[in-house]
């Protein structure tokens, strides 16, 4: 349903970028079952759902995970409070 042929083209290689992501781990998984658990490919959609949306940086030198970054692009009219006990982690 996407008209543009680009981004159409670009999802494609995405796809199959992860589909060999998701063979390369089964081949880990197969080494040393021991450290995967019960892995299984919703978990590892779950995973690259969860970087792919929260990675900082994508194509820079440096890049990082910053869950709580998330949480700008949403409306805070909940009453949910946020505590970090680590005095380093505060907002001066």
């Amino acid at each position: 349903m996407i008209d543009d042929p680009e981004l159409r083209m670009n999802m494609k290689d995405a796809k199959e970028n992860v589909e060999k992501d998701f063979e390369n781990v089964i081949k880990l998984k197969d080494l040393y079952p021991h450290l995967f658990g019960d892995f299984t490919r919703e978990i590892f959609e779950w995973a690259v759902t969860l970087v792919s949306t929260r990675l900082f940086g994508w194509g820079l030198p440096a890049s990082m995970l910053v869950p709580i970054a998330d949480a700008l692009n949403h409306q805070n009219n909940s009453q949910i409070t946020y505590r970090f006990f680590q005095k380093n982690l505060h907002l001066q």
